[in-house]
């Protein structure tokens, strides 16, 4: 995903309408594809767990337990197993990349909302340029966006 996609340009609301649905198929489509390694990542947790408990079980002693093995002890030299320990750590890595790209979808979603709401104030007007009352302001403003125009290195627009 680009970065600044987040960002609202007022002033060219139009191009900002016509990138909100692609980024945010993007981000939905990075979403999908990040639940589903999560998931995947989860169910084989699950089958490390299980043999690690399978292999604590069948060789107690490698493990340093007395025989027969308590069901706690079990537990405990699960969730000590390195194996364990390594599949977790990834899972959790995973979820924590879904927990983002769940939050680049919300903020897509408030993007939409405030677009929605710049341009109920772009059709008000809101970003309109200043009127001048009288005939010296209007003279002035007129002054000052010929000198903008030329900084800019446009030519000189005919009075």
């Amino acid at each position: 995903m680009k970065k600044g996609v987040l960002s609202i340009d007022k002033y060219n609301l139009d191009e900002e309408w016509v990138k909100q649905p692609e980024s945010y198929e993007e981000a939905a489509r990075m979403l999908a594809e990040a639940t589903f390694d999560y998931d995947e990542m989860k169910a084989k947790f699950e089958v490390v767990k299980a043999e690690a408990e399978l292999d604590i079980r069948d060789f107690p002693k490698k493990y340093k337990m007395k025989v027969p093995v308590r069901e706690a002890a079990v537990k405990l030299k699960v969730i000590l197993h390195p194996r364990v320990q390594k599949f977790r750590r990834i899972l959790n890595r995973r979820k924590r990349s879904v927990g983002y790209i769940q939050g680049l979808v919300t903020s897509l979603d408030h993007k939409k909302k405030g677009l929605e709401k710049m341009c109920d104030l772009d059709a008000r007007d809101y970003f309109s340029k200043p009127r001048a009352n009288s005939e010296s302001a209007k003279e002035r403003t007129d002054a000052a966006e010929r000198k903008a125009l030329r900084s800019k290195g446009h030519k000189k627009r005919p009075k």
